[in-house]
């Protein structure tokens, strides 16, 4: 939104210094003194933090997820620094900042989960326009990997057959 008014300043010396203000259509009820009068004009930004979402939300420690955050309106030019963080570093960490590029409402970033011993998770904030947005990274501790697996097939009792054996390795 643009805005332009005149705003008019009355300084006053008598022992103290007063700044009574007003606008130019509306002076402020005091007495006449010197007077500074400026114009003001220019863009008021409402750009704020919309959204932050996480793909995946679960994840196994050790694995990544990203994260995008969403602005209330497109970035102007030199885009728009949103400041990022994770409350619990121990389960994932995150860049300080992300940019979203002019003329874009989005931006991505890379969240890096962390081995842990238990499920646990952290909360990805993004700020902008003092507004902030979290979303929720759920992670579950890193199980055993099988690597391998092989299976025997015994003769029974009785039969004489012979051994087969299997085996699958990756």
């Amino acid at each position: 939104m643009t805005f332009g008014r005149v705003i008019t300043l009355t300084v006053y010396f008598g022992g103290m210094l007063m700044l009574p203000v007003g606008c130019a259509d509306q002076p402020p009820d005091v007495p006449s003194g010197p007077t500074i009068s400026a114009l003001a004009s220019g863009e008021l930004s409402s750009l704020a933090v919309s959204t932050i979402a996480l793909n995946p939300t679960d994840v196994i420690a050790g694995a990544t997820s990203t994260a995008t955050v969403t602005l209330t309106a497109a970035a102007p030019s030199g885009g728009t620094v949103v400041g990022v963080a994770s409350n619990n570093t121990a389960v994932a960490t995150v860049p300080s900042s992300v940019t979203v590029p002019a003329g874009s409402t989005t931006a991505s970033f890379t969240v890096t989960s962390h081995p842990i011993a238990s499920p646990d998770f952290a909360a990805i904030s993004a700020t902008a326009g003092q507004v902030t947005q979290t979303a929720v990274l759920n992670v579950s501790a890193g199980g055993v990997t099988l690597s391998g697996l092989s299976i025997s097939s015994w003769p029974s009792a009785g039969s004489g057959g012979s051994c087969d054996s299997f085996e699958r390795t990756s």
